[in-house]
């Protein structure tokens, strides 16, 4: 009813005038990658999106696409399921800068992309363990094993502990070792304080500047 009268009102005040139903512009939310997300080519990145609108939770399928200065630059995935995330790995032909995530309904106009993130070359470091079927109980000890490329013995390594948060942010939580040698091999006892949840290791060689991250792995109470 209010809004017949305000076509009424709107008709008599000004000729012309044609009344246009709101609507939900955003259907979907690209929560990850973020503008804080830096990935390396040839590395899994795991898209997050939310549903906003009704008719966005209603879409089945949907095609993922990566871009850059607003061009398409690879199809990363097709006929995904609409279910919030899903794992596509970014191409390892291409430069080194900032891209974005764009997802698109197939049968319908929904689409949206994610803010700029930035695309790296391959850190020279890769993690053994911990990685992602990993569960480590509080107050015991564990084997942390890494290796790197025969260029970068001679460097010293930094290891760090992250809580990972719902929306993919990174709490500092324990360092691990600063400035040790680069040996492949380190024993870690967890505190027994740490809450329980997702964690993510951090290596970094004194070479260079970018953090190697783990595969997320679970943090749990004594047995």
């Amino acid at each position: 009813m209010k809004h017949l009268i305000f076509i009424i009102i709107g008709s008599l005040l000004f000729p012309g005038y044609t009344y246009t139903a709101s609507q939900d512009t955003e259907d979907f939310k690209i929560i990850y990658p973020d503008q804080n997300t830096r990935v390396e080519k040839g590395e899994t990145l795991d898209v997050k999106w939310l549903n906003y609108s009704y008719s966005a939770r209603n879409i089945s399928r949907l095609k993922i696409e990566l871009y850059r200065d607003k061009k398409p630059i690879a199809t990363l995935a097709e006929k995904v399921i609409n279910n919030g995330h899903h794992e596509v790995k970014i191409p390892d032909n291409i430069e080194e800068g900032n891209y974005q995530i764009k997802i698109t309904s197939i049968n319908t106009e929904a689409r949206v992309s994610s803010e700029e993130f930035h695309i790296i070359p391959p850190i020279p470091i890769t993690i053994i363990t911990p990685d992602k079927d990993t569960v480590w109980r509080k107050g015991k000890t564990y084997s942390i094993q890494w290796k790197t490329k025969a260029t970068q013995k001679e460097a010293k390594v930094y290891i760090n502990l992250f809580r990972q948060q719902e929306d993919k942010k990174l709490i500092s939580s324990a360092k691990i070792a600063e400035d040790v040698d680069n040996t492949g091999e380190l024993k870690f006892s967890v505190p027994t304080d740490l809450p329980d949840g997702t964690y993510v290791l951090g290596i970094r060689l004194t070479t260079i500047s970018e953090i190697k991250y783990s595969s997320p792995f679970k943090i749990e109470g004594e047995e």
